[in-house]
């Protein structure tokens, strides 16, 4: 059996309420329905860093509380029961590696296809995670759009 299917611990880093993140969501609880792992759900708050950490911005902390709200309704269409989290950091990439480090299994990340001078470029963070990440990485590439 693939280690994915062996995880204890999954984490779902999410961006927005976007399909990539929808399906990331559906992909974590159907692979912890057949291991018993955990689902945990994140949103990281970057904060830029004329700001301190401890300091984010009310918009912010709504739309953390919207993306994970939206993320624990779709895991509980499906039967599945996550932990929520959000935390602030100065990068996602970063942030999301330091958790891998202390226990988690598994990450599933949704991205949706953005082209950058051209080419699908998944963003800063996914690189990071990719690179430095310890433990698997499973990546959902939402389907490119008519008009990219």
């Amino acid at each position: 059996m693939p280690r994915a299917m062996e995880s204890k611990k999954i984490l779902v880093p999410l961006r927005d309420n976007s399909s990539a993140d929808t399906g990331a969501v559906r992909i974590a609880c159907g692979l912890a329905k057949e291991s018993g792992a955990e689902v945990h759900l994140v949103y990281v708050i970057e904060v830029e860093r004329s700001r301190s950490l401890d300091d984010p911005l009310d918009s912010d902390m709504e739309k953390a509380e919207d993306v994970l709200e939206n993320g624990e309704n779709v895991a509980s269409s499906m039967g599945c029961e996550v932990v929520k989290d959000f935390w602030q950091a100065r990068e996602l990439g970063p942030a999301i590696v330091d958790e891998a480090k202390k226990g988690v299994d598994l990450i599933v990340m949704g991205v949706e296809y953005e082209k950058r001078l051209g080419v699908f470029d998944p963003g800063k963070a996914v690189h990071i995670v990719f690179r430095e990440s310890p433990c698997s990485v499973l990546l959902l590439r939402s389907p490119i759009k008519e008009n990219v």
